[in-house]
């Protein structure tokens, strides 16, 4: 059976069925470990831009808590940190300062993603969230099954003073202007003293989809209701987002029937399409995504909705779809 054709002049596909999403409990109960991804709300080319030749100002955790460390993201994929530290000795607060780590940005499955290394045994790799409001931004790691909110902080064009004292002999890049206006090396008093710093509504950052709240942020609850999925899903009908390969994809839906279409590379119908199926059972509330007989994926609702993060570039392609 192939699917009715619809037409459309709106612009924006932010549905994709990328990857499984979920939160460690629903309704109480526990989700399979498989199904507990945490999507981050923006591509990896959002990223990629968002950081080059930018600051992320952040704290730690525990006994780091509110005290101030910074990263330098340059263009050219280099990584300047200054980064605070315990003397095991005496618990005395120290900074020290590296310029040798290299960073990159990918496409992991659940959104974009930061990977940086100070030498190549030694890769990390982030799952980023930013707050387009506030101007935040945080990195979430999974400890066991439960997701947790590691390094909180912001945004900025600007190296903070504070940090240019604790870190004298880092030779960070000429064109990042230092901000004499934070001069604390505590994380709260820092914010009050130049609450303009944070880079805030970022271009693009409206292209996400509901719930994009990280799940260590939401404690592991669920990020959106039920409404604003269906709002959402009922907007989407017909917008397509096509690849830098010309491939697209598009949500239809026509009474209770609901699909996704992968549009060919010149813009006519390919064979290619899923059905979409609501499933309740004793867990909660279910997207499907059927190819066949077969679920591709399955999506709780109320959790994050994926943002279709390999497909970076949108286009109106009007009637030509019919």
């Amino acid at each position: 059976m192939k699917p009715s054709k619809f037409t459309t002049g709106k612009m924006l596909a932010l549905l994709l069925a990328a990857a499984a999403l979920a939160s460690c409990v629903a309704h109480g109960r526990q989700l399979d470990r498989k199904m507990y991804v945490n999507h981050t709300p923006y591509s990896a080319d959002f990223y990629r831009k968002l950081l080059s030749d930018r600051v992320f100002v952040y704290e730690g955790r525990r006994s780091y808590r509110n005290v101030v460390s910074g990263l330098v993201f340059g263009a050219d994929g280099t990584v300047f940190e200054c980064r605070a530290h315990r003397d095991p000795g005496n618990k005395k607060l120290s900074w020290y300062g590296w310029d040798t780590i290299c960073w990159s940005r990918k496409w992991a499955g659940n959104g974009g993603e930061l990977v940086w290394q100070r030498d190549p045994q030694r890769r990390r790799q982030v799952t980023l969230f930013y707050e387009p409001d506030t101007g935040g931004l945080s990195v979430e790691n999974r400890r066991q099954l439960a997701w947790i909110v590691t390094n909180p902080g912001q945004i900025q064009d600007t190296w903070p003073h504070a940090l240019a004292e604790a870190c004298p002999d880092q030779d960070i890049p000429a064109h990042i202007r230092i901000n004499e206006k934070q001069t604390s090396l505590r994380m709260d008093e820092l914010r009050r003293q130049d609450p303009d710093a944070p880079i805030r509504n970022f271009p693009g950052a409206h292209l996400t989809a509901p719930g994009r709240t990280g799940l260590g942020r939401s404690g592991g609850r669920p990020t959106t209701t039920k409404a604003e999925v269906e709002a959402f899903l009922k907007a989407q009908h017909g917008n397509v987002l096509i690849n830098g390969k010309k491939i697209g994809v598009t949500y239809v839906r026509s009474g209770d029937r609901e699909e996704f279409w992968r549009i060919g590379e010149e813009y006519h119908m390919a064979e290619d399409f899923w059905d979409i199926v609501r499933v309740t059972d004793e867990v909660g509330e279910w997207i499907e995504i059927h190819d066949g007989p077969r679920v591709r994926r399955r999506y709780p609702m109320g959790y994050p909705f994926p943002y279709p993060n390999r497909w970076l570039v949108v286009r109106d392609i009007g009637s030509a779809a019919q």
